[in-house]
């Protein structure tokens, strides 16, 4: 098991617009030489939300195979889901290569990085041309080039909005990679310019003071959409969950760049072993290893709420219409 193999489906994404003369090799390479330093204090860091945003960029960054450098101080982990150990510096640096093989996270600040995130108003001396600065709220996520915006200090308990703010860098570092690809269309390039500043907001929304308590929840697939999901509530201050989760296929090494609760030990395991096993400090979940609707399977009620994460299009036909299939 290699990086190629294990970032597939991002070298798949890339040949959208890639010249066809470029093979998987190359690709995979342009992916893994991007170095990318990520910036903050301690007021930054001090939060749910500035942890979450600096843990979430980081694993979105390994995922597509990059190199990591931190540039961040020394203190206790708040949102200790899928990392190990109480320390988020030590953790973080502890996730190299558990992500995507050769995907590395160090501690010091990179010469001549490619890219410098910035977490919210952390005071830097950086001029790097390509510098963003993360910030937001409970539901708003921005990144802004060093003048481009105001940024303020990451305070938020409620996640949300730092999630959208890993996302948007996260989008800019690929652009990075996709700037420096042949493609075959060179009029493709408008759509991987630097974006000045960018953003996102979900508007706002009630947070319960006691948490959130999302009773019986059935979920269809543990791949990609429902992971994405559970990798967010489990950042969530105080989430309650039952439910099972149905998925018969195990994880590949094509599963690693987007399954944001996988490692590369979990290879070859059963994806519905991994979610319950990364959720199960905070979620209550029962594997089954079954696709949904299977033959010998019996379902005849499913959960007042259901996540349909497969992207199986008869597994969704069953669901489209529980009432009509003797379901509630």
């Amino acid at each position: 098991m290699n990086a190629i193999e294990q970032l597939d489906r991002t070298i798949l994404l890339c040949r959208d617009y890639v010249d066809d003369g470029l093979s998987k090799r190359e690709i995979c390479q342009s992916l893994q030489s991007v170095r990318v330093l990520c910036i903050s204090d301690l007021p930054n860091l001090s939060s749910i939300s500035g942890q979450t945003a600096l843990v979430t960029l980081v694993a979105l960054l390994n995922r597509m195979g990059m190199q990591v450098e931190l540039s961040v101080p020394k203190l206790i982990c708040c949102c200790p889901a899928s990392l190990s150990g109480s320390l988020l510096r030590k953790a973080l640096v502890g996730s190299s290569e558990r992500f995507i093989s050769g995907a590395t996270v160090n501690l010091g600040s990179a010469k001549n990085p490619d890219l410098i995130f910035i977490l919210g108003d952390t005071k830097t001396n950086s001029g790097h041309e390509l510098s963003w600065r993360l910030s937001g709220s409970e539901w708003q996520g921005a990144l802004a080039m060093k003048g481009s915006a105001e940024t303020h200090a990451w305070t938020a308990d409620f996640p949300v909005g730092s999630m959208v703010s890993a996302a948007l860098a996260a989008n800019e570092a690929f652009k990075f990679v996709m700037r420096h690809l042949a493609l075959r269309d060179k009029a493709d390039h408008i759509f991987f310019e630097a974006s000045p500043s960018c953003s996102w907001d979900f508007g706002w929304l009630p947070i319960p003071s006691v948490g959130v308590d999302l009773g019986e929840v059935d979920i269809i697939s543990a791949g990609a959409i429902s992971q994405a999901v559970l990798y967010a509530l489990l950042r969530f201050p105080s989430i309650h969950l039952r439910g099972r989760i149905f998925d018969d296929d195990v994880t590949g090494p094509s599963n690693l760049n987007r399954n944001m609760l996988t490692l590369v030990t979990d290879v070859e395991l059963r994806k519905v072993l991994v979610a319950e096993r990364r959720c199960r400090s905070k979620l209550r979940l029962e594997p089954v290893a079954n696709r949904f609707k299977s033959p010998g399977l019996d379902v005849l009620r499913l959960a007042p709420r259901v996540l349909v994460g497969v992207d199986d299009i008869p597994s969704r036909w069953e669901y489209r219409d529980p009432l009509r299939a003797g379901r509630r």
